[in-house]
């Protein structure tokens, strides 16, 4: 098994979780969130709450329905925005941009944290 060079930096970066065969990075500030950018591979989807205060997040892995749904819960769950009256949130995401917009609830942190990888 080769490992390229931005997969061990990407080690080092972000929140780690898994969701089913996915893997997802969430970044923690700024610094974070440019390495995350300049880290994605061509298959990568990144991930921004829109309006507020947001990591960007790191989707790999098959793009499903299911998981590009749970990368943005996250996402707004982990931003500093607050949901809408209808309890939800806006998301955009993208493989070349982030070009598409989801509505998501987010994802309370507790329940985030059962998708928690520990990096040793």
């Amino acid at each position: 098994t080769n490992i390229a060079w931005n997969e061990i930096l990407l080690l080092k970066v972000g929140r780690h979780f898994r969701f089913g065969r996915n893997k997802l990075i969430v970044g923690r500030n700024e610094e974070e969130n440019e390495v995350l950018k300049t880290g994605k591979q061509k298959t990568d989807y990144l991930f921004e709450a829109l309006d507020c205060g947001s990591p960007i997040t790191l989707l790999q892995g098959k793009k499903t329905r299911e998981a590009i749904v749970f990368a943005s819960a996250m996402t707004a769950g982990y931003s500093s925005g607050s949901p809408g009256a209808d309890d939800r949130m806006k998301v955009a995401y993208g493989r070349s941009g982030l070009n598409r917009v989801i509505s998501v609830v987010p994802l309370d942190r507790e329940e985030a944290g059962r998708f928690n990888i520990t990096l040793l």
